[in-house]
């Protein structure tokens, strides 16, 4: 079981602390930090296990990639010298090495995306546990300080110190997680990008290496001939020069 899969499940506890630590009757100031602190929790929540998944299916395309080249080439193995006279192996050799380049192209953009992905995963998994962390330490502090107004034998200094302590405590918390919110949009968003730029990267060059195979070097399309074979029946229609069709003979 992967170490990342318990991403959510520290977010949501996180979330819980931070939500009752708000609804502790304490002072105002620090439920407010404390209800802040669960937004920006909010914010952060993301999944690391499926950004990390994404990031391995990116990368697991690359022994996909490999296995089309090796097939390639042994099927290209098993054919005779005495067929290749007829197809013509100076082509096919400079073929399969322009197909392998565009492949190995390929292969490093979706690392790339792969290593990004990567690296968004590990920052949701350590805001996961900063917000654990933090939120456990304030629901501490929330209970300490309930405890100071309810428990005898606690003076007014000790109950207002440790109440101070919290405040200051939450809205340092609550700070540093807007902070890495930030950050955190930032690392998704730069992840995002170089996605979709590497869909659209092989949307382009899918699209041009079909243009480049289907339409002739010089721009005139090949002059075919019309095959007539004996003894089927022969259908003229749509031919120019046929009944019917722009530029046929008709009889006088």
């Amino acid at each position: 079981m992967d170490v990342y899969s318990s991403g959510t499940g520290l977010y949501t506890t996180s979330l819980a602390m931070c939500v009752a630590s708000a609804a502790i009757p304490n002072s105002p100031m620090f439920s407010y930090a404390c209800r802040m602190a669960a937004a920006s929790i909010g914010v952060l929540y993301s999944s690391p296990s499926d950004i990390k998944e994404c990031g391995d299916g990116w990368k697991g395309l690359n022994p996909h990639i490999e296995k089309t080249k090796t097939a390639i080439k042994d099927a290209a193995k098993s054919v005779t010298d005495e067929e290749w006279k007829k197809m013509g192996r100076e082509e096919f050799d400079a073929a399969y090495k322009q197909f392998c380049d565009e492949l190995d192209k390929c292969k490093g953009m979706n690392d790339a995306v792969g290593g990004c992905m990567d690296g968004a995963a590990k920052m949701s998994f350590a805001g996961a546990l900063v917000s654990t962390t933090g939120s456990g330490i304030l629901f501490g502090m929330a209970m300490a300080a309930l405890a100071s107004k309810v428990v005898p034998g606690i003076g007014q200094a000790a109950s207002l110190a440790i109440q101070s302590a919290g405040i200051s405590y939450a809205n340092v918390f609550q700070t540093g997680l807007k902070n890495m919110a930030t950050k955190n949009l930032k690392v998704l968003a730069a992840a995002a990008m170089i996605a979709g730029m590497a869909g659209q990267f092989f949307s382009q060059s899918t699209q041009q290496k079909l243009a480049m195979a289907t339409t002739p070097a010089n721009g005139d399309m090949p002059a075919f001939e019309q095959v007539m074979i004996e003894g089927l029946p022969v259908s003229t229609k749509g031919l120019p020069g046929a009944p019917g069709v722009p530029g046929a003979k008709t009889g006088s």
